[in-house]
C-alpha cells in the first residue's frame, strides 16, 4: 500500500450521489415526493485503507460476481440490498452486513456525511417559484461542505455521480456556485429582506464519474438510497438501519438538525429522528 510523507500535503475528497431524481418534479412529486442528496467528506489516506478494508470484508460474503473490487469495475447497488431479491433473498446476514458496512464508512474513516432532503410537494406549496430541487439540494450541500471545510482548515474536490440526462446544466449550475458564491436571504434587525454572499472558495473543484469506477460515490448511493427508503416507509421503527446511517452525520454539540442533515421546508408534522 502507497505510503503516504508526512509533509505531504492532500485536501479532502467530497463524493456524491441522489436518490429520488424525476425530469419533471412537479408533476412527479405525487410519486416521488422527495429528492435526497448525500455527500460524504473524507481523507483522501483514510479513504484509501479502509475502502480497502471494507473491499476485504466484502470478499467474505461469499459473493459469486465479487471479481472486481468494488469501485474498479463492480458495484453493489444499494436498491439492491433494499429489495433483497436474488441472491441476497437467500442470505440476509450477508445483506445486513453489506448494509452495515456502507451506511457505517463514514464513520469508519472518521470523515463527514451530510444529507439534503428536498420535499417536493411543500416545496411548491410554499413557494411561487421554487428553484429545480436538484440545484436547491446541491447548494444546500455546498454550503455545509465549505462550513465544515472552514472548521478543519482544509479544501476538497467534489466527485458527483454521472447523470448524462442533466449532466452539462448542472455543471454550469455548479460552477456558477464556485464563481459567485451562495446567496442566502436573510432579514436585517428592523425585518426586511435581504442577502448575503456565502463563499464557497474551499472548494476547489466539481467533476462527474460513473459509480462503478469510485467507491465514493456508491457509499454515497447508500447514503441517498436509505434515507429516501426511510422517509417513504410506514413502519420507521422496523429501519434499525437508520441509527448506523445518523451516527457519520455531521454535527455540532451534539446538533445534527440543520448541519448534517437538512430537510427542506421543515415539516414539524413529519419529525425525522436525527
Amino acid at each position: 500500500m502507497m505510503t503516504i510523507p508526512k509533509w505531504y500535503i492532500v485536501m479532502k475528497l467530497v463524493f456524491l450521489d441522489e436518490s429520488g431524481f424525476s425530469t419533471d418534479w412537479k408533476v412527479d412529486k405525487a410519486t416521488q415526493r422527495y429528492f435526497v442528496l448525500a455527500g460524504l467528506v473524507l481523507d483522501p489516506v483514510r479513504y484509501q485503507t479502509h475502502s480497502a478494508l471494507l473491499n476485504e470484508e466484502v470478499g467474505r460474503l461469499g459473493l459469486n460476481k465479487f471479481t472486481h473490487p468494488l469501485g474498479r469495475g463492480f458495484e453493489i447497488k444499494a436498491k439492491e440490498i433494499l429489495s433483497g431479491n436474488g441472491w441476497w433473498s437467500r442470505h440476509p446476514q450477508q445483506r445486513s452486513k453489506m448494509r452495515d458496512l456502507m451506511l457505517s464508512f463514514a464513520k469508519t474513516c472518521d470523515g463527514a456525511s451530510f444529507v439534503i432532503v428536498i420535499d417536493k410537494e411543500k416545496l411548491q406549496q410554499e413557494y411561487s417559484q421554487p428553484i429545480d430541487p436538484h440545484k436547491l439540494a446541491l447548494r444546500f450541500m455546498f454550503e455545509r461542505v465549505q462550513h465544515y471545510l472552514e472548521e478543519v482548515n482544509d479544501t476538497a474536490i467534489c466527485v458527483s455521480d454521472q447523470a448524462h440526462r442533466f449532466e452539462v446544466e448542472i455543471y454550469e449550475f455548479t460552477n456558477s456556485l464556485l464563481r459567485t458564491g451562495s446567496t442566502i436571504s436573510v432579514y436585517d434587525w428592523n425585518g426586511y429582506p435581504s442577502s448575503i454572499n456565502f463563499s464557497l472558495a474551499r472548494i476547489i473543484d466539481f467533476c462527474v464519474a460513473r459509480s462503478e469506477y469510485c467507491f465514493g460515490i456508491q457509499v454515497a448511493d447508500y447514503l441517498a438510497s436509505f434515507t429516501f427508503h426511510y422517509l417513504k416507509s410506514k413502519n420507521r421503527e422496523r429501519c434499525d438501519w437508520w441509527n448506523d446511517l445518523v451516527r457519520g452525520l455531521h454535527g455540532k454539540s451534539g446538533r445534527i438538525a440543520g448541519i448534517g442533515f437538512k430537510k427542506f421546508p421543515s415539516d414539524k408534522s413529519d419529525p425525522i429522528v436525527v
